[in-house]
């Protein structure tokens, strides 16, 4: 396949990978590089996964083409960018040679910078392409997104998730049973917060920027990688779940690096890049609740109406989802307009 459609011809190709989202081979080229061959499956729920791909590495491509180092695909010779094997989408990736993130300031600075220059040349995009925003929309699907999620909460999850059942994951949904009160604050914050959505800046977003999608450099540059879910919404909202990560990555790694101090850094990166308003930073605090609303609401509705599909996704509420839904909201209370001028 890669000769045939690629034009690139193999000397090895190393041991796969393999994640919850799919496979991925890194192939080396006889004549130096290396590539990345992607099976993916986050779109196996979707009517025609391909077509998702296309739009994705489509826009991605065009992103990358306004001087963002951001992983779009390669296009075959015959023309698009997705193929099927062995029943799965495949993409051919660029490799970037760099190293993961290392929790300096100087890594978080440069995430800040590169998470704006991808929402910039986003933004210049859906100038010169007004129809795209839309279409963005309706080509690529959202798997249970918010608003449908919480709907279902209201009107029969909920009770369902007071209820005890048997099943493998005992103390995980006594845990969600017990922070109904937590999810039902969550979700009447994010509701105000999102009531001025009209007056917020929006654009393509990458949706799930972390700490574990940069690669940097030599020089300390981030390039952007892991492109599939890719979308169109609010930056503010993008921002904050970036931020998110960043600030969870460096907990895990023992440095006790206050939140203000990372959001400090990230904001001002990116500002200096894609300065937005006030209100549109002001709603880190209320995505990284969303998000964390949503994954719960999503793992939890797989596990009590789809004979509990991705049972593995069940072991990252307690620690992570639920975690940045109840500690948030103190952790992030400095961020208020008053804070957000002073460091503009």
């Amino acid at each position: 396949m890669l000769e045939e459609e690629y034009g690139f011809r193999v000397q090895k190709i190393d041991e796969p990978r393999i994640t919850e989202s799919g496979i991925t081979f890194l192939v080396f080229l006889d004549k130096g590089g290396k590539v990345i061959v992607k099976q993916t499956h986050w779109y196996d729920f979707a009517d025609n996964p391909r077509a998702i791909l296309e739009k994705v590495h489509s826009v991605g491509n065009n992103i990358k083409n306004r001087g963002v180092k951001v992983q779009a695909a390669h296009q075959a010779r015959g023309g698009g960018y997705a193929r099927f094997r062995n029943g799965a989408p495949t993409l051919v990736l660029p490799y970037f040679e760099g190293r993961s993130f290392s929790g300096a300031d100087a890594d978080i600075l440069a995430a800040g910078f590169a998470l704006a220059s991808f929402h910039k040349a986003g933004v210049e995009f859906l100038k010169s392409n007004k129809d795209e925003y839309e279409n963005i929309r309706k080509t690529i699907p959202v798997e249970k997104p918010y608003e449908e999620s919480v709907e279902l909460y209201k009107t029969e999850m909920r009770s369902v998730l007071k209820r005890t059942h048997d099943c493998a994951e005992k103390e995980i949904c006594a845990l969600v049973r017990a922070s109904t009160p937590a999810i039902d604050e969550a979700i009447d914050f994010i509701s105000r917060a999102f009531d001025e959505e009209k007056n917020l800046a929006k654009g393509i977003i990458h949706t799930d920027f972390n700490f574990n999608n940069a690669v940097y450099d030599e020089s300390g540059a981030a390039a952007i990688i892991d492109i599939d879910h890719l979308n169109v919404g609010c930056l503010g909202a993008d921002i904050g779940n970036a931020l998110a990560s960043f600030v969870s990555r460096l907990k895990k790694m023992g440095k006790d690096e206050p939140a203000e101090k990372i959001t400090t850094l990230f904001f001002s990166a990116y500002h200096k890049s894609n300065p937005l308003s006030l209100l549109d930073y002001k709603l880190a605090l209320p995505s990284i609740q969303r998000t964390s609303v949503t994954r719960i609401l999503r793992i939890m509705r797989r596990h009590h109406f789809e004979n509990n599909r991705l049972p593995e996704m069940m072991k990252k509420i307690p620690d992570r989802f639920l975690a940045r839904l109840k500690d948030s909201p103190k952790e992030f209370s400095f961020l208020t307009k008053e804070w957000l001028r002073k460091i503009f």
